[in-house]
């Protein structure tokens, strides 16, 4: 059997604040004084990425709160955007 790898581990500093009521968030990037909006999804997959799960109970919790699949390229995609773009991860 192979054993699942976990994820990295993105940010524990980002601090999440509503906007509005549609589950939009601002998540303040304290290291960088910047702030960016994430909707309900995209905050979602920030949270589950804490170091212990891998791309498999990624998929199950994202599943069960929207009722949706998740592609590797999704899950890819993700985290490229929070490494290179705004949104920094760091290694687990």
């Amino acid at each position: 059997m192979i054993q699942a790898i976990p994820l990295p581990l993105s940010r524990r500093d980002f601090v999440f604040s509503p906007l509005g009521g549609d589950g939009k968030y601002v998540v303040k990037d304290p290291r960088r004084q910047s702030y960016f909006r994430l909707g309900p999804r995209e905050r979602l997959l920030l949270e589950l990425l804490d170091g212990t799960r891998d791309r498999q109970s990624l998929r199950e919790a994202f599943r069960k709160q929207f009722d949706d699949e998740l592609t590797d390229d999704d899950i890819d995609g993700f985290q490229f955007r929070i490494r290179h773009v705004s949104l920094p991860c760091r290694a687990g």
